[in-house]
């Protein structure tokens, strides 16, 4: 069969498609041997960018657009020496803790964001431990969290101060002020129900292999912030997505994410 143009879609800077880099996912529905001279008839692809071909269920593979054609209207893709194949290519996260894990195994993650931010209950005792222990969800360190109480806070937490979880153990961490910081004193356990509110929808990043690439976009915005962690990253703490079809690559080297492309986020 011959190229279907409804199978391609662009992720990655569609304004800027053909003068900067850009992300491209393409359903190889018949098995095209894709890598033919100017398979793909998409005049707004341009030397560099990344195609990422799916095979329904099976398998994704990268590639690169290294020709184009004399009336730059058709381009050749050659595939990348570092592949990742697995069960399905694409995740969908609808997020409803306090935090998700998202997918390494996975080239491209698509985020359904909650229409406010989410929240789990917490208790405490007035023991030297100073851990807290939510009621449902788990936790991760470096997870960014904010708390509030109906009646009174346990002693040392204050309301309205960004707190990050350090030492975490299943539903259980201590909270620090700084992301691996010293946990806080908690000298009592408060009075009524508490309630930790996780900032923007947190989703924690972690290390991929050398060389691995990660796309995650916004597919629906439902109010909240995406906000992304990955404890190894070199070119900041956090990437911060608002909108629909807000996206970014990372590719991991040297230990580290590194940004390749950022589309609509923030870099913080």
């Amino acid at each position: 069969m011959a190229f279907n143009r409804d199978n391609l879609t662009i992720i990655t800077n569609n304004v800027k498609a053909g003068v900067v880099p850009a992300v491209w996912v393409y359903y190889n529905e018949a098995n095209d041997l894709v890598t033919a001279t100017d398979f793909l008839t998409e005049g707004r692809m341009t030397v560099g960018d990344l195609v990422i071909v799916t095979y329904g269920q099976l398998a994704s593979e990268y590639y690169r657009v290294s020709a184009k054609s004399t009336d730059l209207q058709s381009v050749t893709i050659t595939k990348l020496a570092a592949q990742l194949l697995q069960a399905a290519g694409i995740e969908t996260i609808t997020a409803t803790d306090l935090y998700h894990n998202v997918s390494v195994a996975t080239p491209l993650s698509l985020v359904v964001t909650s229409a406010a931010n989410l929240t789990d209950t917490f208790t405490t005792s007035a023991t030297a431990d100073n851990f807290v222990t939510f009621g449902t969800d788990s936790i991760v360190d470096g997870i960014n969290i904010r708390v509030s109480s109906a009646t009174t806070l346990p002693t040392g937490l204050v309301a309205a101060t960004d707190y990050y979880a350090v030492n975490s153990s299943g539903n259980k961490c201590r909270l620090s002020l700084t992301r691996g910081g010293a946990p806080v004193a908690i000298t009592s356990a408060g009075t009524g129900v508490h309630t930790a509110t996780a900032q923007g929808n947190q989703l924690y990043l972690a290390d991929g292999f050398e060389g691995q690439r990660k796309i995650i976009k916004v597919k629906t915005d439902g109010g909240a912030n995406a906000v992304v962690y990955p404890p190894n990253f070199s070119d900041g703490t956090i990437i911060t997505a608002g909108d629909i079809n807000d996206s970014f690559e990372l590719i991991f080297e040297n230990s580290e994410w590194h940004v390749i492309s950022l589309n609509g986020v923030a870099v913080s």
